[in-house]
């Protein structure tokens, strides 16, 4: 018999994302969305976070620090809400960072 899984220890950034700028939808909360934003910030990268829960896009604001240029309350699954969103662009709307890399 075998024991329990174990997990892979959990490997530092190397950088591969410094200089850039990713935009992570669903990113508010504590799945996957977070989880890759929170990665790419680990990699170097600014992030846009958009999600459609205004208190947990706040919350992954200051979670996610100075990384954050950005974050859009948005609902992707909505075509003409996701359209306005993406025009929107509003930087430091719910956090307080305000540069935005086109």
């Amino acid at each position: 018999m075998t024991g329990p899984a174990t997990s892979p220890p959990y490997l530092d950034g190397h950088g591969l994302l410094v200089g850039k700028t990713v935009l992570v939808t669903a990113a508010a909360g504590a799945g996957i969305g977070f989880a890759t934003a929170k990665r790419c910030v680990e990699e170097g990268a600014k992030v846009v976070v958009s999600d459609t829960h205004e208190r947990r896009l706040a919350t992954t604001c200051e979670q996610l620090g100075e990384s954050v240029v950005a974050a859009v309350r948005c609902d992707v699954t909505d075509e003409a809400e996701d359209r306005r969103g993406r025009q929107q662009r509003r930087p430091g709307r719910y956090c307080r960072h305000r540069r935005h890399d086109r």
